[in-house]
């Protein structure tokens, strides 16, 4: 059995300061890593002229993610989460600076980038979930929201900023300069990691015990733990609505706008949708009264979400999409990050490895179904909803027809998705109980936190 900490001693291992220092350093690393995925994308586009090509390079970067998931899991709970973060860190940088030689000596090629861009996403997975394992290990329950909210701001702020400044760059310091770029702030982000001991479990438990279990075992625990709690496991599917809702409409919002103004238009618009973000990331972190009952929240930002959706679709006005996209990016972003509190306050730290990157393997089946879907409006929607079409004097007297409104057909069904998905959550007693139940990060088998 392991001793149990001191109250002074509990206090330093649950330090919000010292995660926002481990967060600066990840928040940097990611603005470098936005930067050099647009640049990459663009290059991509221009010298393929290929949209085969470009998403090819999407798949290369999400997949291994996906089929790795149970194992990275288990590794990151099995490994010390800070060695885990610096070593993947480290061989990230290695690949991106691969590709920047190969640019340098005009020796690269598409494979190549599809080859060292999967490794990075590999690396990069390894790092993420170590990092969300280890929020909740740094700091106390009360703290987060503040956590997780700084986590949803720096996200949204990079992917603002990243577009914008790689447009710049590109002309400046051209895509090597970019990569290069992207190299020094993988080890930017390396020094909070080198500076902070951060807390790791002492596991005195046999049946986590990494060094006496295999690695096989130790995946089928995370199996059978989440199947046995049902209020986890819906939560976890509650989320994989969230994602294929978002997967569907991200990817029609952009042909959407286009139907109905310019491209310069289309980037503001964004540029307001992503601020959306920003505000949920910090109405999560300074609102303290949000995380005191977090499940009706999650149902009541699903509903909300349904009804921005079909406010998108019924009407062809760039003011009216405005502003629901900005609700949409702000109410998403307050479920996620209410998601992501309640799984670091319910799950044992010493398992939130593998629950974590089951969730984020069921995340990405439900962001391809979202992408499948999409791909029906263009051949099956739009002819219907067709200014001549089958729907057009039944369903587009209330919607209108023409280019767009089968796009706005689907945002209407995605509402209503959103709108029944919130009404039987809300019924489903294990979810709302859920938090109630159990919480057990207040974990006695902790190291504690300091600096070098």
């Amino acid at each position: 059995m392991s001793q149990l900490l001191t109250p002074k001693e509990k206090l330093a291992a649950t330090d919000i300061n010292v995660f926002t220092f481990l967060w600066l350093g990840s928040f940097i690393s990611s603005i470098g890593d936005c930067l050099s995925n647009f640049a990459l994308d663009i290059w991509i586009l221009q010298t393929t002229e290929s949209i085969n090509f470009y998403i090819l390079g999407i798949l290369f970067t999400t997949l291994p993610t996906f089929f790795l998931a149970p194992i990275t899991g288990a590794l990151v709970d099995r490994w010390p989460r800070r060695w885990v973060m610096i070593i993947s860190e480290i061989l990230s940088a290695l690949c991106i600076l691969a590709i920047a030689l190969l640019f340098i000596t005009d020796s690269l090629k598409i494979w190549h980038i599809f080859f060292l861009t999967s490794l990075n996403s590999t690396f990069s997975g390894f790092e993420i979930l170590a990092f969300k394992s280890t929020v909740s290990l740094l700091v106390s329950p009360e703290d987060l929201a503040r956590a997780n909210g700084l986590n949803r701001v720096g996200d949204e702020i990079a992917t603002l900023v990243a577009p914008i400044l790689a447009g710049v760059l590109l002309t400046l310091v051209q895509i090597q300069g970019i990569l290069l770029i992207n190299c020094a702030s993988f080890f930017l982000g390396l020094i909070p990691l080198l500076i902070v001991r951060i807390p790791e479990l002492k596991m005195t438990s046999p049946d986590f015990d990494g060094d006496s279990s295999s690695l096989m075992s130790e995946i089928t625990q995370g199996w059978t733990y989440l199947s046995n709690q049902t209020g986890l496991l819906s939560l976890i599917i509650l989320r994989a609505i969230y994602s294929f809702i978002s997967a569907t409409g991200s990817i029609l919002f952009v042909p959407l706008i286009l139907n109905l103004t310019a491209t310069n238009i289309l980037g503001i618009i964004l540029f307001i949708a992503g601020l959306g973000g920003v505000l949920g990331g910090i109405i999560m972190g300074t609102w303290v009264s949000l995380q005191e009952r977090l499940a009706p929240l999650i149902c009541g930002c699903m509903l909300g979400i349904g009804l921005e959706a079909i406010m998108s679709g019924l009407e062809p006005s760039l003011i009216l999409i405005t502003i629901t996209a900005f609700l949409f990016v702000l109410t998403f972003t307050l479920a996620d990050g209410s998601i992501q509190i309640l799984l670091q306050k319910q799950v044992l730290p010493e398992l939130q490895g593998r629950v974590f990157s089951l969730s984020n393997a069921v995340m990405s089946v439900a962001g391809l179904a979202g992408i499948a879907s999409a791909s029906v409006v263009d051949p099956l929607l739009e002819p219907l909803m067709a200014f001549e079409g089958p729907w057009a004097n039944g369903l587009g007297q209330i919607i209108g027809t023409g280019p767009g409104r089968g796009i706005g057909l689907m945002f209407i069904m995605l509402g209503v998705v959103a709108i029944l998905t919130a009404a039987v959550a809300y019924r489903h007693t294990p979810l709302m109980q859920f938090e109630q139940e159990t919480t057990t990060i207040d974990n006695p088998n902790l190291s504690q936190p300091t600096k070098n």
